[in-house]
């Protein structure tokens, strides 16, 4: 499901997980995050990552599982820009495909927008993950 927010700020949408399931807050920005960037089907994420949770013994959400996951995809992490005065978001990051982590949070990032289930365009980007240059 996917909506333009008001302001144009964020889209609103769900990363696919209401095509396979009912419940609302689950807690999974990790998968949501992953799922829109990568632009792959938000159950199959769901089945990847919980078998490097199951390798890791942790939860999926933990940076001990996402990030070698998205290593093992060809993805790669990027320190946020440096600017005077103000911290990164996610107007200033490059055009392309991002996964933006933020305070307890995984958003995805498209353009400079973030796709996400809640408007996290002005939260500080403290790092951001991309796919390898080949």
């Amino acid at each position: 499901m996917r909506k333009k927010s008001i302001l144009n700020r964020y889209v609103h949408t769900d990363g696919g997980r209401s095509k396979y399931y009912t419940l609302d807050k689950v807690g999974d920005c990790v998968i949501r995050a992953i799922a829109i960037a990568t632009e792959r089907d938000y159950k199959e994420v769901v089945e990847d990552t919980w078998e490097f949770s199951k390798k890791y013994g942790c939860p999926i959400n933990w940076k001990d599982v996402y990030i070698p996951y998205l290593e093992s995809i060809g993805w790669e992490k990027v320190s946020s820009p440096k600017l005077k005065g103000r911290k990164a978001i996610a107007k200033d990051l490059p055009k392309g495909r991002y996964i933006m982590r933020q305070a307890n949070h995984l958003s995805a990032c498209v353009d400079n927008v973030p796709y996400d289930i809640w408007d996290t365009s002005n939260k500080m980007v403290y790092c951001y993950y991309r796919k390898k240059d080949l």
